[in-house]
């Protein structure tokens, strides 16, 4: 007789409903961790996104401020806009003849961020020296200002990242654009300021040899003095060396009030030479000065904005006792001076520039006046939603 043996299956059932708990439980972590992760991406989208709508409608902004002539009286523009999926909305603050204050607010989904600029003419030729990394001064160093008929305290040096004074250097004011660090040496006339942006360095040099530039596919060889640049003219040289000797401009016929331009080629260098103690410049490089000229008494006054100078690599080097009345702009070049007496009429913007010896600047107050050709977006940067970082007025 057989017997029919009956198996206890109620253990296999509780397996199975555990086994179901455990793999519910696991869809339910996967699909939560899987949302998050959407949602993240998401969010990092938004934000990613929302800078980017934000710029474009400051170069929205650009495009129209560019339009409006200095002598219209319209005072405030803005504009909302749809973007790529979202929104801009900019308001544009008239804060000069030709300068603007710009914030655009960009929204993406989610998320909404804000950036300021100011928009406008770029004037380079601000101090009478600064350097993008360095400015080092020692000795007799000193920096002034005079104008056509007298002179005020506007001889500022300045940074975007370290500033030195030594020994008895002395100067106007000290400007540290992008909280630039100062060593508090030296003689400080009026006083010290702090720009919390650095301070714009467009390669106006680079871009003359680019498309569309005026340098563009031109090349005037190297100039050393062989000739007397016209006033008014634009110079394309490879290099650029004055030698000893009074090199004035020769006046443009008709006359013009323009001054002259010379493009220095990516590379190029920019050098004044001679030496020795020479008032009468017959062993010294002096350029640009008038006849007759008088260091002791700044007379006749120099018009350095008669002669503008750019570089777009090389270097900029000068022998003892040279003087030249430019303005000189080579951003990204390394400046040396004479280690004895050198004077630099007008104003100087280097990479890097060691004052060494009894190199003395003289900014010209008629370069306040000169602007570069190039209307620009300065000063970008991004504020909280909340607050500004245009002051009052």
């Amino acid at each position: 007789m057989l017997t029919r043996l009956h198996r206890d299956e109620s253990g296999s059932l509780i397996m199975v409903l555990l086994a179901s708990i455990v793999i519910g439980g696991l869809i339910v972590v996967v699909f939560s961790d899987v949302r998050t992760g959407q949602l993240t991406a998401r969010s990092d989208r938004d934000f990613n996104q929302a800078i980017q709508v934000a710029d474009a409608g400051v170069q929205r902004a650009f495009t129209q401020l560019a339009l409006i002539e200095p002598d219209d009286p319209i005072q405030s523009l803005d504009e909302v806009l749809p973007i790529d999926g979202g929104e801009t909305s900019w308001t544009a603050t008239r804060v000069g003849e030709t300068r603007w204050q710009v914030r655009s607010e960009g929204r993406f989904g989610e998320a909404t961020r804000v950036v300021e600029a100011t928009i406008g003419p770029h004037q380079v030729f601000s101090l009478a020296a600064f350097a993008d990394l360095r400015i080092e001064l020692r000795g007799g160093n000193v920096s002034d200002s005079y104008n056509a008929t007298g002179t005020n305290r506007l001889g500022r040096v300045g940074s975007n990242n370290e500033i030195t004074l030594r020994g008895n250097a002395t100067v106007d004011w000290v400007m540290r654009y992008n909280n630039a660090t100062y060593g508090e040496k030296g003689t400080v006339v009026v006083g010290v300021e702090t720009v919390p942006e650095p301070a714009y360095l467009p390669n106006l040099g680079e871009q003359a040899y680019a498309d569309d530039g005026p340098c563009f596919g031109r090349n005037d060889g190297a100039y050393t003095g062989q000739y007397r640049l016209v006033r008014g003219h634009t110079y394309c040289f490879s290099n650029v060396t004055f030698p000893a000797g009074n090199h004035q401009l020769q006046a443009a016929d008709p006359p013009t009030t323009e001054p002259t331009r010379i493009y220095i080629a990516p590379s190029g260098t920019l050098r004044l030479e001679g030496q020795g103690n020479d008032p009468d410049c017959t062993k010294v490089a002096c350029v640009n000065l008038p006849s007759g000229f008088n260091a002791s008494t700044l007379t006749p006054r120099p018009e350095a904005t008669a002669l503008l100078i750019y570089l777009a690599n090389g270097t900029v080097s000068a022998n003892n006792h040279t003087s030249i009345a430019a303005g000189i702009y080579a951003p990204t070049s390394d400046c040396a001076g004479p280690n004895a007496q050198g004077d630099i009429y007008g104003s100087i913007v280097c990479r890097t520039l060691d004052g060494r010896g009894g190199w003395k600047f003289h900014y010209d107050e008629r370069f306040r006046d000169v602007v570069a050709d190039d209307f620009t977006v300065q000063g970008w940067r991004e504020e909280h939603t909340g607050t500004t970082s245009f002051g009052s007025g």
